[in-house]
Order: structure tokens, then C-alpha cells, then sequence
């Protein structure tokens, strides 16, 4: 009688993590630079840039720079929507640089247009709407990983992290720099930078961002069985179904 008992949770290998692959794919670069170009210039200085560039007094600067927080967060859900009901018309691809690029490219519009105004009224308005469509950009950027690396997401996540804090810490330095005297003038230079790479990043995103899993990102084509995994399309993706969640 065989009372030998099957080894179920012995791991015998694990797949490496493909960090060559990572640090030169271009659709992962395009993907940080999507979460990046939100720390360029944090919210947080919008009271400055209101009171410094346009002497609002403190109380009217809380609204004015709480406002834009505001419609970004309430819209960002909306857009998240708009993302899954392109996704059954489109390639997910098309439907991220379409979501993407539009939101970037209004939002570089909206900040050269504040970065050119002496009334604070015009401002405001601009800065709102340009949180508003950056909020697309979010939503886009939220999920566009777990398109291209899902297996991936935790090591590309942390990588992005720490790139977007490195920049939110050292952009504001550069802002301080820039507006030694608090003019408008010099503000205007600070929100030009903003919408510059907003533009860059929303072209960037157009020519090599993607919304296709990367084939170095996939498991290895075998089965718990040993059989081969089939790829269902043209589009060569892998059946989830028959990908095991441990390589044994």
C-alpha cells in the first residue's frame, strides 16, 4: 500500500524577477513618467502660487487652491469609468493613450494659458480645470500597470514610488529657487515647467506607452501537468486560467 503523501506545498523554483527587463522596457518608463509628472508640481503649493503671485489674501487662498483638489478627486472616478467603457469598443492600448495624452495634453493647455494671466479669477479657473482633466490622467495611471507587468506590479510600484517622492521632494527646492522675489512673473516660470512636462509626458506616453501585457513579463508557457499553455488570438495573450500561480 502506498502511503506516500503528494509534496502540494513544496516550491522547487520561482521565477526571478526580470530587473533588466524592467529598467529598459519603454512602456514601464512611460508608465512612471505618467505618476510622475503629478509630483512636478504638488498641490501644495498652490496656496503659495496664489498668495505670492497674486497677493490673495490666506482665507481666499485656501479655496482657491482646495477647489482644484476637489474637482480632481470627485472626477477621478468618473474618468476610472469612461477607461472600462472604452476598453469594449478599443484595444486597451488605444484606450489608455486616448484617456492619457488627451488629459496631458489639456492639462500642459490649461497651465500655459494660467501661466500667461495676470487675474487671479482666470488662474483659478485653469488650475481647477487642469486638476480636473489631470484626473483622466490618473485614472490611467492607476491601472495601466496592471495591463503591461501584473505579475510585476509590487517591484515596478515601489520603483515609481520612490522615483515620484525623489522628484516631489526636489521640485519644490526648484520652485524656491526659481521665485526669489515671490513674483508673478517668476511664478509663471514654475508653471511653465509644470505644463512642459505634462506635454512631454503625454507625448511620451503616445509613442511607447502600451496597454499589452509585455512578453518578458509572462509565466513560463508550461501547465501544473506539464502540458504547454495554448495563446488564445492574434494578440498572443496568455489564458490566465491555465497559468499557475506557483512554478514548480
Amino acid at each position: 500500500m502506498d502511503t506516500s503523501k503528494p509534496d502540494m506545498g513544496k516550491i522547487t523554483k520561482t521565477k526571478s524577477i526580470p530587473f533588466r527587463h524592467i529598467l529598459t522596457s519603454p512602456a514601464v518608463w512611460a508608465f512612471i513618467l505618467l505618476q510622475v509628472a503629478a509630483y512636478v508640481w504638488d498641490p501644495n503649493l498652490l496656496p503659495l502660487y496664489f498668495n505670492q503671485s497674486f497677493g490673495t489674501k490666506i482665507e481666499l487662498t485656501g479655496v482657491l487652491a482646495g477647489v482644484p483638489i476637489l474637482i480632481f478627486g470627485a472626477i477621478e472616478p468618473l474618468f476610472a469609468l469612461l477607461g472600462n467603457l472604452l476598453c469594449k469598443y478599443v484595444s486597451t492600448t488605444v484606450a489608455r493613450k486616448v484617456m492619457a495624452v488627451t488629459a496631458c495634453l489639456c492639462v500642459s493647455g490649461c497651465l500655459f494659458t494660467a501661466a500667461f494671466t495676470s487675474n487671479p479669477v482666470v488662474a483659478a479657473c485653469f488650475v481647477a480645470v487642469g486638476f480636473g482633466c489631470s484626473a483622466a490622467r490618473a485614472a490611467v495611471a492607476d491601472c495601466n500597470l496592471f495591463d503591461i507587468v501584473p505579475r510585476y506590479v509590487s517591484v515596478i510600484e515601489g520603483i515609481c514610488r520612490v522615483t515620484c517622492r525623489i522628484v516631489g521632494l526636489t521640485f519644490p527646492l526648484l520652485a524656491t529657487a526659481l521665485t526669489p522675489h515671490k513674483t508673478l512673473q517668476e511664478w509663471s516660470r514654475v508653471v511653465l515647467i509644470k505644463a512642459c512636462v505634462f506635454a512631454a509626458t503625454g507625448l511620451i506616453f503616445l509613442v511607447f506607452g502600451s496597454g499589452e501585457e509585455q512578453s518578458w513579463a509572462a509565466v513560463p508557457l508550461q501547465g501544473h501537468d506539464g502540458d504547454d499553455i495554448q495563446q488564445d488570438g492574434s494578440n498572443k495573450k496568455l489564458n490566465d486560467e491555465k497559468i499557475p500561480l506557483v512554478v514548480k
